[in-house]
């Protein structure tokens, strides 16, 4: 999988963690992971389940945001987001 672009993550002041694309094809995008689940798979594997709202589309139209090519976009900053974190912890 190709490496995320530069993100950053927002904490508000009530808490919520919103993640903003800082270069690429989605700058100035702003979304929040809502969901995150874990479905076994056949092979004994795993496949990570999340939602995510927008917060900021940065202009860009839902057509844009949900092309697959910017979905994976999104997939690759919300897994290192998640990966992230688990080194913290």
């Amino acid at each position: 999988m190709p490496s995320a672009p530069s993100w950053c993550e927002l904490v508000t002041d009530l808490g919520d963690r919103n993640l903003e694309i800082l270069d690429g094809p989605l700058l100035g995008v702003v979304f929040r992971p809502t969901k995150f689940g874990f479905i076994p798979t056949e092979d004994d594997g795993v496949l990570i389940e999340f939602n995510y709202d927008f917060i900021h589309t940065a202009g860009l139209s839902v057509e844009e945001l949900t092309i697959e090519e910017n979905k994976n976009i999104i997939i690759r900053v919300i897994a290192e987001y998640y990966e992230l974190g688990k080194k913290i912890e």
